[in-house]
């Protein structure tokens, strides 16, 4: 079965917020909606956390473990440093088959509509 096309202003719609954009990254199976703690083998928690790029983090619940990791762990997204909502338009552009100096285009141009 092929995968429903979405539009941009839906993919925008979608992810204009960092909670929405992990919740569409979890219904379609591309962040881990659980996570194990792997030093215990806890099944960890996800709590806000504002040093991370991404404002949250899964921690271990065990109060002799305590372990921390990105909520990207195991991802697709586990080495990126930059915004998910971003890395989302830029793949989504990628799978539309746009040369990469219009990806960057088309990125930098959003985002400074955006964010200015």
């Amino acid at each position: 079965m092929a995968a429903r096309k979405i539009t941009m202003r839906e993919l925008c719609s979608a992810t204009d917020t960092k909670v929405k954009c992990w919740q569409y990254l979890r219904s379609n199976n591309l962040l881990a909606s659980v996570m194990q703690c792997s030093r215990c083998g806890s099944a960890m928690r996800e709590e806000a956390y504002g040093r991370s790029e991404d404002s949250v983090i899964w921690r271990c619940p065990r109060r002799m473990c305590r372990r921390t990791t990105s909520i990207r762990k195991g991802s697709f997204f586990e080495g990126a440093h930059i915004p998910l909502q971003k890395l989302v338009e830029v793949i989504y552009w990628w799978t539309l088959d746009f040369p990469n100096a219009e990806v960057q285009l088309q990125v930098t141009c959003f985002w400074l509509v955006v964010f200015d």
